[in-house]
């Protein structure tokens, strides 16, 4: 489990930064789609600007010719209104011509419904009558029409005093029209607002759009021409359009929506992750598989079978089928080892005849022969006579040295298959032999202890002067058992010894009684006699 999650961290952390580059290409491409956008508008805004300077240097030059007409005021003020009328028809920008007294009442006007109107509290008459130029007002509600328009007011003089002002009124509200023709990019909401930041008109081409708040429109009021940036980025963003009049102190204000563009950098930043995260399962899954089929079946075979060693059990073998040839190798190493460690836990370190754990495996083969076929065997016990006595005097590395003398000898002694020869512990060995013969078996130990008396090892602490061996052995009855047939060739080699050793003693001779048998001093049975 372990193994695959790292595999799944190391594999996002190796995608994370084609994931950061996606993130960062979404935001690039959000970045410059809002930059395309506020460029558009940016356009726009400028175009719409030239269009109302051209209107405001055409109405100031009418303003100028109008007031070039002398005869207008020796005219009835209906001939007067005609040729007003005739002239504004010819702009499609102005909303009216008038021509006020200087008090500011209309006695002339291009529209007949401004006969006889006063205009003496628009601060652009006022500010008009001592100005020798054009003065402009804010944008406004016409009084006679209702829509919204920039008046310009121009005071003419005789004699240096004030003869009549002509009144023009430019046509916002149509210009306003004119100018979402120079718009490409979607425009929401479209709305005039005058200096004090009052809307005077609106426009909203998008169901649901909602007006202008008061925070925006405060904005509004120290705002040139340009773009108001939203404060958020989100699908209710909003680019704000702002053309502020030249001739006056007026804005026409526009809501581009671009939520869209942080919606589809979002939805393809989301796209990304996704997509990185399939592309991390799937290669993880794939990895996963690979590294399944490679590796990780292979290496619980062996760790199972590390367990099954660990835990005593050295029958099995283990066998790993993998693509990689490194795994046959190393099964064959590990088999090799506990082939190697199941031999030398069944050896004799020193004289490399089987040991007492072997021993006991042989007895459990041999009590299963003996009772399945009845073939029977028989067990001697071997004991160098008096070793204590020659490792006192000559040490303990020539005793190890004697030691596997003795056992190379008893080697040589074994002929069948099922026979063995082991080390039973000490100066004590044990061999099992197929034959149940007693006078068979009693050569054959007789030839072994000859055997090792012609090696002719000195041996001054012996009453033979040499060294030699006392044997006693036993054959398995019907029905008995390995284990006990070893402790009557224990008692026969008692026997041997007791009858002045260097000699070969079977359980089928006379036996001594315990008492008789040379027990060591401070033994239970030594106490007992």
């Amino acid at each position: 489990m372990r193994i695959r999650l790292v595999m799944f961290v190391l594999i996002g952390l190796s995608l994370m930064p084609f994931l950061v580059n996606q993130i960062l290409l979404a935001q690039k491409n959000m970045r410059s789609a809002v930059d395309v956008a506020e460029d558009s508008l940016q356009l726009s805004l400028g175009r719409a600007e030239d269009m109302f300077a051209d209107a405001q240097t055409e109405l100031e030059n009418l303003s100028s010719t109008v007031a070039l007409i002398d005869s207008l005021r020796y005219v009835s003020p209906e001939q007067c209104g005609q040729t007003l009328s005739e002239i504004a028809n010819a702009y499609s920008s102005v909303e009216a011509i008038a021509l006020l007294t200087p008090q500011g009442t209309a006695y002339c006007a291009s529209e007949p419904r401004a006969f006889g109107v006063s205009f003496a509290e628009r601060q652009y008459f006022t500010d008009s009558l001592p100005s020798k130029g054009i003065v402009w007002g804010d944008l406004q509600v016409s009084k006679v029409t209702g829509r919204v328009i920039v008046a310009s007011a121009r005071a003419v003089r005789h004699a240096g005093e004030v003869s009549f002002v002509v009144l023009v009124l430019l046509d916002v509200a149509a210009l306003k029209d004119q100018t979402f023709e120079q718009f490409q990019l979607h425009v929401a909401q479209a709305a005039l607002v005058n200096g004090k930041g009052d809307i005077l008109d609106r426009i909203a081409f998008d169901d649901g759009v909602a007006p202008f708040d008061a925070a925006t429109r405060e904005r509004l009021r120290s705002a040139g021409t340009g773009i108001l940036k939203p404060e958020t980025r989100d699908a209710a963003s909003t680019l704000i359009g702002v053309m502020k009049l030249p001739m006056a102190d007026g804005r026409i204000v526009f809501s581009a929506p671009i939520g869209q563009i942080y919606a589809e950098a979002r939805r393809e930043m989301i796209a990304a992750i996704v997509l990185t995260c399939l592309e991390t399962l799937v290669i993880a899954v794939f990895l996963l598989a690979a590294l399944e089929l490679l590796i990780l079946r292979g290496l619980r075979r062996i760790a199972q079978f590390a367990g099954r060693i660990t835990a005593g059990n050295h029958n099995q073998r283990v066998i790993v089928r993998s693509p990689l040839p490194e795994f046959a190798v190393l099964s064959s190493a590990l088999n090799m080892m506990i082939d190697t460690l199941e031999k030398a836990s069944f050896t004799d370190a020193l004289t490399g005849l089987a040991n007492r754990r072997s021993l006991e495996v042989h007895f459990g083969r041999c009590d299963e022969r003996l009772g399945k076929t009845g073939v029977g065997f028989s067990i001697a016990m071997i004991d160098i006579d008096h070793f204590k006595l020659f490792n006192d005097r000559f040490g303990h590395a020539t005793g190890d040295a004697v030691l596997r003398m003795v056992g190379e000898t008893l080697r040589g002694s074994i002929s069948s298959e099922g026979e063995v020869a082991a080390r039973y512990g000490g100066e004590e060995f044990t061999l099992i032999l197929s034959g149940t013969s007693r006078e068979n078996v009693t050569e054959r130990l007789e030839m072994l202890r000859r055997a090792v008396e012609d090696l002719d090892i000195l041996h001054p602490d012996s009453p033979h002067d040499k060294l030699t061996v006392s044997i006693g052995f036993a054959t398995a009855q019907p029905g008995g058992a390995a284990q006990e047939t070893l402790e009557r060739a224990d008692l026969a080699l008692y026997a041997a010894k007791a009858a002045g050793r260097n000699r070969v003693e079977s359980e089928a001779r006379p036996q001594p009684s315990v008492q008789d048998l040379p027990w060591p001093e401070g033994s239970v049975a030594a106490v007992a006699s």
